[in-house]
């Protein structure tokens, strides 16, 4: 045993000025090693944190969006269910769909309307045809408004009234576009420009 204890003497003999030689070192290395590892738990915990930021603000974003089709699809509905199941555009609707409709029932009065020195010869019925569309027009004039302020898409006004511009954009009906130029319905007439721009060429 004492031989033991005096090889273990020797051994730890040896040791101690080793450790105290090189310990600068050693201590330097486990300094580095630690801060290593401290360098890295930060890094990771940075990137779970920045990840877990992205897929919360994407969740918010996901639920923005959501948010913002659905208002958007209401407002839509409205819009359609304003202008199609109006009972005060009804009449109207149907003289701009059909042109003998148009020729007998709308044409006349608005030669009249454009000449100031026939507008005491419009009858009751003109003068109730032009009523009913001047309601329709101050509608499109509204909604061309929308598009202008940003708060209603193109495609989206194309999607509801593209049939109806196409209408009014009919070549003969020029009384009907003077009616709208003389009477200053500004937004509809730059509405109506843009979408004949939209239109393919043979439609122009």
């Amino acid at each position: 045993m004492r031989y033991g204890v005096e090889g273990m003497d020797a051994n730890v003999t040896i040791v101690q000025p080793w450790l105290l030689e090189h310990w600068p070192i050693i201590s330097d290395f486990c300094k580095a090693v630690v801060f290593l590892g401290t360098v890295c738990w930060g890094a990771k915990r940075y990137r779970e944190e920045k990840e877990k930021d992205r897929r919360k603000l994407e969740e918010e974003r996901s639920k923005d969006r959501a948010a913002k089709t659905l208002a958007s699809a209401e407002k839509l509905h409205e819009l359609f269910s304003s202008f199609y199941l109006n009972k005060d555009f009804d009449e109207l609707r149907i003289i701009l769909d059909f042109d003998r409709d148009y020729k007998s029932k709308l044409e006349n009065a608005l030669t009249k309307s454009l000449d100031a020195a026939a507008l005491d010869s419009l009858t009751n019925d003109e003068k109730i045809q032009l009523s009913c569309l001047d309601k329709l027009l101050n509608y499109l004039e509204f909604i061309s408004h929308l598009v202008k302020k940003g708060l209603l898409r193109e495609d989206d006004q194309d999607a509801i009234f593209h049939y109806w511009f196409e209408l009014i954009l009919r070549p003969e009906r020029k009384k009907l576009h003077e009616y709208i130029d003389k009477f200053g319905y500004e937004a509809i007439t730059n509405s109506l420009k843009e979408h004949a721009q939209r239109r393919p060429a043979k439609h122009r």
